[in-house]
């Protein structure tokens, strides 16, 4: 057993990466979310919809009329990530009309999770960052947007980040143990929201419930964290993998 998140391997682990761009010309990909499938449920624009009011699922989702939102599978493996799809968002403003976001769709393959994080987000000392080579978005984007400057006011200095990851048996400190979570298990929660270990931020034990105090127990079996620049999904029992819940759990994190 260990407690040291940067060397464990999730039974699912899953990334998101959000990333101002500008739309450089209009989307020639398919219109919509990506319509990720599990069993029967088809997370398209109409099932995604269903999440949000009818105002906020228009700016997310558009209309028939007016669409802002389009997809493109891909299969793009590079190191320990597999990018298995891209969404763009128009957030077009009457000064920015060319504005946008895109999303990021990977699996993380090995103990990497927590190290792509911390290269994302350019801690020190930390992996060279993996959105390069095949993976930068001026690639991935290329005849259709590019990404923003963080020169801009209130700009995003480093992509916004969502991670997922499901213990397996020997995962302890993620595991409720006799109905109750163990301190380490927020600490596994904070780290992949923070993109952060605590190299880069000693805490004093003293305030890690100040750090964790907003923590959001979706259930027993999984919590989450948003914070400024990431947030995360962190389960709390043994994944036994194909069939079991997490996997819906997945699905609706990609899709949120």
């Amino acid at each position: 057993m260990t407690t040291d998140l940067s060397s464990v391997t999730g039974v699912r682990q899953s990334l998101a990466v959000v990333l101002p761009v500008r739309l450089t010309a209009s989307p020639t990909w398919a219109t919509g979310p990506i319509p990720f499938d599990l069993g029967s449920r088809h997370t398209d624009a109409t099932t995604r919809q269903t999440y949000f009011t009818p105002a906020a699922a228009r700016a997310l989702y558009g209309t028939p009329e007016r669409p802002c939102r389009w997809h493109r599978f891909m299969d793009v493996r590079h190191g320990s990530l597999h990018l298995r799809g891209i969404e763009l968002l128009r957030t077009a403003t009457a000064r920015h009309p060319d504005h946008g976001l895109a999303v990021l769709h990977f699996d993380v393959a090995g103990p990497a999770l927590l190290e792509t994080l911390r290269a994302i987000g350019h801690r020190s000392p930390a992996a060279h960052d993996p959105l390069d080579g095949p993976l930068s978005p001026l690639v991935l984007l290329d005849g259709i947007a590019e990404p923003r400057g963080a020169t801009a006011p209130f700009a995003i200095a480093r992509p916004y980040t969502v991670a997922f990851f499901t213990p397996d048996v020997q995962h302890t400190a993620a595991l409720r143990q006799d109905g109750r979570l163990p301190d380490t298990a927020d600490r596994w929660l904070w780290y992949l929201a923070s993109r952060s270990t605590d190299t880069d931020f000693p805490t004093p034990l003293e305030q890690w419930p100040d750090r964790t105090g907003h923590a959001l127990r979706i259930s027993a079996d999984w919590s989450a964290l948003v914070l400024r620049h990431g947030a995360a999904f962190l389960g709390h029992r043994a994944d036994p993998g194909d069939g079991d819940f997490y996997a819906f759990a997945q699905l609706h994190c990609r899709t949120v």
